[in-house]
């Protein structure tokens, strides 16, 4: 393959991998600081608590704890749950965003007249059939990974969040997946019997599936790194 004599260096190519995954890590210490963000504020509310419980006539404590719960709730489930979701949006976004971007930067080098749009798939996986093509990148093994099972579900995770609002199809398989990672949780609207068939399900995201999501992107763009490398020696002999 023949170089055109273009600088992979001022194009960004030698570290895009890289600058993806430091990317990644401004995510996840954004994540961190308002996990714990909302520790502090569920401290803060227990503290309040406390002191007016001290503070007032114990015919008012009932009052004062039911007044609280609603806060407790938005504390501990709500806003947690919205901020996770909202991340998880972003980092597979920013996903597909610099994987099109690293198929930009190889039309560039090979000076081929196939953009990645031309490709008859949709997000990740055409980005990855671009790549094939036209870098002649080798994702066999990276296929196989677990990083790669990883990313193909949570592109489902994030597919329920944007169309159905969490709520689960009626699909066994993505749900037993669901229900045998730790980092996600199932609930169930309830409905009185009258109305039962309106109960539906819906995924939250615990804790740490940002950070296992994280992860597993970061793991999986050194993988890239490694083609990224090699396609570089080849537009370089």
């Amino acid at each position: 393959m023949s170089n055109f004599n273009k600088d992979t260096f001022t194009t960004g190519l030698l570290f895009f991998c890289s600058g993806a995954t430091a990317e990644l890590c401004f995510i996840k210490k954004l994540h961190t600081d308002i996990e714990q963000l909302w520790v502090d504020q569920e401290s803060n509310l227990e503290n309040q608590i406390s002191q007016d419980l001290k503070k007032y006539k114990e015919k008012y404590h009932q009052d004062i704890i039911e007044g609280a719960a609603f806060n407790f709730h938005l504390i501990q489930h709500q806003f947690p749950s919205t901020q996770r979701e909202a991340l998880i949006l972003t980092i597979v976004s920013k996903l597909e965003h610099n994987l099109n971007s690293l198929c930009n930067i190889i039309k560039f080098h090979t000076n081929s007249n196939i953009t990645v749009k031309d490709i008859a798939k949709n997000g990740i996986e055409r980005a990855i059939r671009y790549m094939e093509l036209v870098g002649t990148f080798d994702f066999t093994k990276i296929k196989k990974s677990n990083e790669w099972k990883f990313i193909m579900f949570v592109r489902k995770i994030r597919n329920l969040l944007v169309h159905a609002g969490g709520q689960l199809p009626n699909d066994k398989g993505l749900l037993r997946d669901i229900e045998a990672n730790k980092n996600l949780s199932i609930y169930q609207m309830e409905f009185p019997s009258s109305i039962k068939e309106l109960e539906e399900q819906y995924i939250s995201i615990n804790h740490g599936f940002v950070e296992e999501t994280i992860t597993n992107i970061s793991s999986f763009f050194d993988q890239i790194n490694k083609e990224v490398q090699a396609f570089n020696q080849r537009i370089n002999d």
